[in-house]
């Protein structure tokens, strides 16, 4: 009986981390993403004037190539991590159910031994009161 608790107990933190971890790459994700979209961010709120002499060179021009490249890039990350998380979210899912669902097994086995435990308390209580009566009915 003690080995088939130690057994359950190691099945519940094995659960258990697996979720965490799960929970911790979906977080990780999750911070990724806010990440880019603040890069994004930063990317389309340029509030500097451009300089003239910039202008002159032609350098504005460069300089909006480069960050239309940056942005379509960053699009292209914030997407990667959008279908990331998502499969990160089911894997979390999965496994908090896993979790979840070994949690309720074991509680219903637990009530189950509880009940029997429970059964073989009142038989025993039972014939004890039987046999107690019978010794008095044939003392008398």
């Amino acid at each position: 009986m003690a080995a088939a608790r130690i057994q359950t107990q190691r099945l519940e933190q094995i659960l258990q981390a697996r979720r965490d971890a799960a929970q911790v790459d979906f977080e990780s994700v999750c911070a990724e993403i806010l990440k880019v979209r603040n890069i994004l961010a930063e990317l389309g709120h340029n509030g500097q004037e451009p300089d003239q002499a910039y202008l002159a060179l032609g350098a504005d021009d460069l300089w909006h190539h480069w960050v239309a490249q940056r942005r379509e890039a960053l699009f292209r990350e914030l997407a990667r991590l959008h279908v990331l998380r998502e499969d990160k979210a089911r894997v979390l899912k999965n496994s908090n159910g896993r979790a979840q669902a070994f949690g309720a097994v074991v509680k219903q086995k637990q009530a189950a031994h509880a009940q029997i435990s429970e059964r073989k308390a009142l038989a025993a209580l039972n014939e004890m009161t039987v046999t107690e009566r019978l010794a008095r009915t044939i003392k008398s």
